[in-house]
């Protein structure tokens, strides 16, 4: 009887246990993929900003912008979850627009905010601009999202570090873009110190 118990009690375990790992899985169609995110501090709070990819076509095109409001920057985060109608994925974000409203008072908690999320990848690449919400919300040349274009214009020029580099060092450098005739661009870089 003793045996027969255990066995029960371990076949409900393992039946337990195993759905709970599905309950958070998500269908890809069911998801939206982030390609860019910014965030800019108001008088009132925070805004951010994010891109998305259109995930019905065939290639890499910038998909839907959506737009939150908070007075911190886990309101306004979960505002902007809200407001996208598909599960949000943002692991695959590769580059998260800082406005220079941030950078003048420091960037340490845009990156502890981050990090307290556990929903961006460590290879996420920082990215200053005078307003990220208007550059997010520019037209480009072409219909790739800016995220992606941003991402590759910093591997280029070996500029920027990833939120795993700023995460181990006192000091790191972040590019600043500017939209200019359609196209991205790194003007210059700024240091940030703890």
């Amino acid at each position: 009887m003793l045996i027969k118990s255990v066995k029960l009690f371990a076949f409900l375990l393992v039946f337990t246990l195993s759905g709970c790992s599905f309950t958070k899985y998500t269908e890809p169609e069911n998801r939206i993929y982030a390609t860019a995110l910014g965030i800019d501090k108001t008088t009132s709070g925070y805004i951010l900003t994010c891109e998305t990819t259109n995930s019905e076509a065939s290639s890499l095109l910038a998909g839907e912008l959506f737009t939150a409001e908070g007075n911190s920057l886990t309101s306004a985060f979960y505002e902007l979850k809200t407001a996208m109608h598909k599960t949000p994925c943002f692991f695959k974000c590769p580059v998260i627009f800082v406005g220079e409203s941030i950078t003048k008072s420091g960037v340490y908690e845009i990156v502890s905010f981050l990090l307290k999320q556990n929903e961006f990848s460590f290879s996420v690449r920082l990215a200053c601009a005078q307003n990220a919400n208007h550059l997010l919300n520019s037209k480009t040349k072409f219909n790739l999202p800016k995220g992606v274009l941003a991402y590759e214009t910093i591997k280029k020029n070996e500029k920027g570090d990833s939120l795993a580099i700023i995460l181990n060092k006192n000091t790191f450098s972040l590019p600043i873009f500017t939209e200019t005739n359609g196209a991205l661009k790194i003007n210059a870089t700024k240091d940030f110190y703890e």
